[in-house]
């Protein structure tokens, strides 16, 4: 395959993803995402998580709130 082809094949997902602002990097945050969100069904304080979060991956608290506030924003499709 080559990168023609795939933009081609993938254009009006890509589309969706640039109208809402969805940056290639947002997929290597999913992980700390889906921690977030455990440790706060668990009861923890955000506080917690977010210095918990930032000193397991090396980014800043503000960095993990950035993260939170992107996921859990609506979209337009």
């Amino acid at each position: 395959m080559t990168y023609y082809e795939l933009v081609k094949l993938n254009a009006p997902f890509l589309r969706v993803l640039k109208r809402n602002g969805v940056l290639l990097e947002d997929t290597e945050a999913i992980a700390i995402y889906e921690e977030y969100r455990a440790m706060e069904a668990e009861g923890l304080k955000k506080l917690f998580i977010r210095e918990s979060l930032s000193r397991k991956y090396g980014v800043s608290t503000r960095s993990i709130y950035d993260i939170r506030h992107r996921f859990e924003s609506p979209v337009e499709i």
